[in-house]
């Protein structure tokens, strides 16, 4: 019995995994696929935009609650509450003088260690791709290295290993169209 009750821990786990990163990527990924099916052709309309943060909205808020019935589950599964008592914002105290008690300490449960892993990979992944692989939005170019260049003197299309003079001129190589004029930029 005992082993049925960890695979039913385990796949509770791994829902709870699922549709937290769907809260990351899948809704996302929803709410645009939806907005260009609504858009078609042409220049983006407000229209898209409202369909697509609606169905944003609609599709994290369904995630959320997902992952709070599936975490009730768990905890009622395992026996086992939230230790983190939750209060609301109006019912504090003002002092910060409430009871501490010596023999509980805040645990987090699997689900909460699975939604705070999550939100972690999701950020640094994002933080990742932004500074490292995203494309620069002024001149198309990623902006993590320069731009080669190529000199092509004013008389012949051959390139010249010497720098620019009065008969040369330096032109930036497109990575869409290299020049035939010297190796071709790196991607």
């Amino acid at each position: 019995m005992k082993v049925r009750e960890r695979g039913k821990r385990l796949a509770l786990v791994i829902l709870i995994a699922a549709a937290s990163l769907n809260i990351w990527t899948g809704g996302p990924l929803l709410a645009l696929w939806v907005g260009s099916r609504v858009q078609g052709d042409g220049p983006p309309t407000m229209g898209a935009f409202f369909v697509v943060t609606v169905v944003l909205l609609a599709v994290a808020l369904a995630l959320v609650r997902i992952v709070s019935i599936l975490e009730s589950r768990y905890e009622a599964l395992t026996h086992h509450p939230s230790t983190v008592r939750k209060h609301a914002p109006w019912l504090r105290s003002m002092r910060g003088e409430r009871k501490q008690y010596a023999d509980e300490r805040p645990q987090l449960t699997a689900p909460e260690r699975v939604l705070v892993i999550c939100a972690v990979v999701a950020v640094a992944v994002f933080e990742f791709w932004f500074f490292f692989l995203s494309g620069s939005p002024i001149d198309q170019r990623s902006g993590r290295g320069e731009v080669p260049t190529y000199v092509v003197s004013a008389g012949s299309a051959s390139a010249s290993a010497t720098g620019p003079g009065p008969a040369n001129r330096v032109i930036a190589a497109s990575p869409a169209r290299p020049t035939s004029a010297g190796p071709k930029p790196a991607m």
